[in-house]
């Protein structure tokens, strides 16, 4: 019995630390984990899905597409053509 109590804290207090680790933070170091590393965070230079990945988190794009769709939708852009 003590040791399901104890396996059950361990349980709840792991799940509170990852519900506070994930909480964003404003500034600080930006830590990337891939597969693979990049070739460089030019996107504009990018050959690779592992590089396009890293890019996208640093720089934003003048458009993005609507989430579950192909249709674009302004992002740094005020407004876009369609």
């Amino acid at each position: 019995m003590f040791k399901k109590v104890i396996l059950f804290c361990i349980v709840i207090i792991s799940f509170v630390s990852f519900a506070y680790s994930s909480l964003p933070e404003y500034g600080g170091t930006l830590v990337f984990g891939s597969g693979k590393d990049s070739e460089t965070l030019n996107p504009a230079e990018s050959t690779n899905i592992e590089t396009f990945y890293a890019a996208s988190q640093i720089y934003d794009t003048s458009l993005e597409f609507k989430p579950g769709s192909t249709e674009l939708m302004p992002s740094l852009a005020e407004k876009g053509k369609n």
